[in-house]
């Protein structure tokens, strides 16, 4: 049945209706979509500088820097990295991160050595200037090892104005050059770890026993990263309190100060928002690890004889000291200092502080007594561990009237360059604090060079394990009383990375006064292990083959004898 002349011009005016309003709604949605394509033709991709500079290989990560780079995920903004040389254009494929004023990606393996325009294209056209280049070379440069700078400049002090980049006499501008093709550097992660952020006010709240007030920490790679971020920060409300430049590491760490009325767990936060490349965290404390309930023992159980403390094995070669290198081998203590006095043999200590001249600091006793076990009175001494060692001891600790001797996670990172530039190969960290991204950062830089890094076991009153002993490239300590008990329970709850067991409960060990008194902690099980990875290291053997000898091994003394055929030469 055919439909009535009146129904076909109802039907006619409804589908009318139905087109205009259609018709209504889609020209909004066109309207915003066109001003969004014409914002985004008026805010082309700019491109202020790149880094590292110097000359670059294949395999390596260069960050741009600029703005408008947008979301690469938005089909307005497809923007596509090219890089030309003459007549050849390279498209860039792996890209690790992007953002609006900021994108890292991988250099082709197909390039040759030449100087490269770094570009953004769309649709085979350029949108980006075109002014900026990197150099593709075939050999790798060294850093530049020049002598580190340190800025500390005081609250009420402007962070520093970037220098001219066209100043081409400038030796700073050249001090990382290249990035550390190691673990350092960034192409060994395909983004920063992200740092713990506090979801509830309650766990804000808490976060501030552990953290500097007001401070965060951000690594920069480069000159013109660090200056660069002093730009980014200032929008923020933030500014560079400090800045120092580690040489051995291949860092620069700038310390942030931030305002009172900004809450740090949410600046570090959008921080990362605005920044997801930036290597930042807070400035954590870090504590001691002894405890205060001495009892007794500690060589028989050890069985440790004299042809342990007089390895011959741990004196350095002909060749070394001819050429007036350190006699003895090094081991690098990250503490409270050791205290000068007649009763440890000082001229087998080396000491740098990473403290602020007048800044109150603790009693020594702590570090006087893990230098008492290592070194005892020195070479005429036979109540020291390996009395034929040299310690490099760095001073760290400060005190405060309320929380005692603490540090932070940027004291300890720098007293890490030192220790990297001073070649010493096990490194002593009894002390532990919150997890910290950057000083990871710096230990896996060492563990690449072949540095062992022993750090003691503990927890805190939550039964949260501290670090960095629980970073999977360090070796960590707990501390085993004569029955063999460990000293920090684990739990399923709280777990607890446990590389090694050592002797660590009532040890007879000197304090600041030089009086010995008995002392219990793994801290003090952690440098039994750094002298017999020092002897290992000594006598050729494998320091991570040496780790695995010694899980659940108490007897060390009777393990050693076998395992390096130490003899007793006389002292």
């Amino acid at each position: 049945m055919k439909p009535s002349l009146p129904a076909i011009f109802l039907m006619g005016a409804l589908s009318a209706m139905t087109l205009q309003d259609a018709s209504a709604q889609i020209k909004p949605k066109i309207s915003t979509e066109l001003r969004s394509v014409q914002a985004t033709e008026h805010s082309r991709p700019i491109i202020k500088a790149l880094t590292p500079k110097g000359c670059l290989r294949s395999g390596d990560v260069v960050r741009i820097l600029g703005k408008h780079f947008g979301d690469r995920s938005a089909s307005a903004l497809s923007y596509g990295i090219a890089l030309r040389h003459q007549r050849n254009t390279v498209r860039v494929e792996n890209v690790m991160s992007w953002a609006p004023e900021a994108i890292s990606f991988v250099l082709p393996s197909q390039l040759t050595a030449n100087t490269y325009v770094v570009g953004l294209m769309r649709g085979g056209q350029w949108q980006s200037n075109t002014d900026t280049s990197l150099t593709v070379c075939d050999s790798q440069l060294a850093l530049d090892t020049s002598k580190p700078e340190y800025k500390d400049d005081s609250d009420q002090a402007q962070a520093e104005a970037p220098r001219d980049r066209n100043d081409s006499a400038s030796n700073e501008d050249n001090l990382h050059s290249s990035i550390p093709r190691d673990s350092l550097s960034p192409q060994a992660y395909s983004a920063p770890p992200f740092p713990e952020i506090p979801s509830s006010n309650k766990n804000k709240r808490a976060l501030l026993n552990d953290v500097v007030a007001k401070e965060l920490l951000v690594i920069s790679w480069t000159n013109d990263e660090a200056d660069q971020l002093a730009l980014q920060l200032k929008p923020l409300g933030l500014r560079i309190k400090r800045r120092e430049k580690l040489d051995a590491l291949g860092i620069i760490i700038n310390t942030v100060s931030v305002p009172s009325s900004q809450p740090l767990p949410d600046t570090l936060l959008q921080l990362k928002n605005a920044m997801p490349d930036l290597w930042v965290d807070y400035n954590h404390w870090f504590r001691l690890l002894n405890s205060s309930n001495p009892k007794t023992w500690f060589f028989d159980a050890m069985a440790w004889t004299k042809a342990h403390r007089y390895c011959v094995g741990l004196n350095a070669s002909a060749e070394k000291q001819k050429n007036n290198q350190s006699q003895f081998f090094k081991v690098g203590l990250i503490d409270t200092g050791i205290a000068e006095i007649d009763s440890l043999p000082q001229a087998q200590i080396k000491r740098k502080s990473f403290l602020v001249a007048g800044q109150k600091m603790p009693p020594p006793d702590h570090g006087t007594a893990i230098a008492s076990l290592l070194l005892g009175e020195g070479l005429v001494s036979s109540n020291g561990l390996l009395p034929r060692i040299e310690i490099y001891s760095a001073k760290v600790f400060k005190y405060d009237k309320n929380k005692g001797a603490q540090t932070t996670a940027e004291l300890i990172i720098r007293a890490l360059n030192w220790m990297a530039a001073e070649k010493i190969r096990v490194v002593n960290l009894s002390l532990g604090g919150k997890k910290n991204i950057l000083i990871e950062l710096a230990i896996n830089k060492l563990s690449s060079e072949g540095v062992s890094v022993v750090a003691a076991v503990g927890k805190d009153k939550k039964n949260q394990a501290f670090y960095p002993a629980q970073n999977p490239q360090v070796i960590a300590v707990d501390a085993i009383d004569v029955a063999g008990k460990p000293l920090n329970k684990a739990s399923k709850k709280a777990p607890l990375k446990k590389d090694v067991l050592a002797p660590g409960v009532d040890l007879w060990l000197m304090d600041a006064s030089g009086r010995y008194r008995y002392q219990t902690g793994s801290s003090f099980a952690a440098p039994i292990i750094s002298g017999l990875l020092a002897l290992a290291i000594a006598q050729g053997a494998d320091d991570k083959k040496t780790v695995e000898h010694l899980k659940q091994e108490t007897r060390f003394g009777k393990l050693w004898q076998t395992q390096t055929r130490c003899r007793y030469a006389g002292k």
